[in-house]
């Protein structure tokens, strides 16, 4: 793939692998190769470049109007200056479209810059163009992070975020963003399903109520529905689950197959994807108390342990 000033994707010596594929990455979503020099430079425009297009709107917003009964209307005999500030709108808006998907590829390269391997797998050129047209309208820094890591998290492995993810984060302001971020700090991970722990009044512990729930469930995130998690454990069988940074070994000791029952309120397929670029801080605390609930509801059938994953 070769770019009208001669750059090739061939010609990236001495970068790595999970680099070299986010260009590939980006060059196929913007239709150009988009250079390394671009990736590193400021996310943000130019102060003088965007006051000049800015000072210009304001300079041409003045054109003849007139008042009659209550309605404002604007004199557009003269076409041409209105072409010319239609023409300044459009660049200074494109320039700003350019500044958000810079940020965005510039939080991927940060993420991939460390990283050894990624798969060989390709991402999906349908999902690649959706991203893109996602993330040009995002403007808020905390959310392009976000935006970022989950560009990486694809690269390093296809097919890790749906395009119903997609949507559902694009449509996320920061702060719903960041109320998931405080949920997901307390998720239950077992394998690809998670879920937030209802029992008790642990929730209000942390500062979670249900109007923060529902926010969550119009978001798509997670379900207000009172479920119970039930999980079959054989004799002499170990289950576990996990908030990423601890994990709970529960240990069956009977002679017969015993089921743990977890009052929860289950987090959605995207949401439980999302937990992979938005969780940052597990609460710790809050699982251990999670965990102690259930151990004494379980205790005469269960010998429950809780080790640091980092101790794995």
């Amino acid at each position: 793939m070769t770019g009208s000033n001669g750059f090739n994707i061939g010609d990236l010596v001495g970068l790595s692998e999970p680099l070299t594929k986010l260009i590939e990455v980006v060059s196929c979503g913007l239709g150009k190769i988009y250079e390394p020099t671009n990736i590193r430079r400021t996310a943000k425009a130019k102060a003088d470049e965007i006051k000049l297009i800015s000072d210009a709107l304001v300079q041409n917003n003045m054109l003849p109007t007139n008042y009659s009964n209550g309605d404002i209307s604007i004199d557009t005999t003269n076409s041409e200056e209105l072409f010319k500030r239609a023409g300044e709108r459009m660049i200074y808006q494109e320039i700003l479209k350019q500044q958000n998907i810079d940020s965005v590829i510039n939080t991927a390269f940060d993420e991939l810059e460390n990283t050894d391997e990624v798969s060989e797998d390709p991402v999906d050129k349908d999902w690649i163009t959706r991203f893109m047209n996602s993330i040009e309208d995002i403007s808020n820094e905390y959310m392009q992070e976000i935006w970022g890591k989950l560009l990486a998290g694809e690269i390093k492995q296809p097919n890790t975020f749906s395009l119903r993810t997609l949507e559902k984060l694009k449509n996320l302001t920061q702060h719903e963003a960041v109320l998931f971020k405080k949920v997901s700090e307390i998720a239950l991970i077992d394998g690809n399903t998670s879920h937030i722990y209802r029992g008790g009044d642990l929730l209000d512990s942390v500062g979670i109520n249900y109007d923060d729930l529902l926010v969550m469930e119009e978001c798509g995130l997670i379900t207000t529905a009172e479920l119970t998690y039930s999980i079959n454990v054989k004799p002499n069988f170990k289950i576990t689950l996990s908030n990423e940074e601890r994990f709970a070994s529960f240990y069956n000791t009977s002679e017969s197959s015993k089921i743990i029952e977890i009052p929860v309120y289950k987090i959605t397929y995207s949401g439980t994807q999302l937990l992979k670029v938005i969780q940052s801080n597990p609460d710790n605390d809050f699982f251990i108390s999670c965990i102690g609930e259930l151990g004494m509801k379980n205790s005469q059938d269960f010998s429950i342990n809780i080790y640091p994953i980092t101790g794995l």
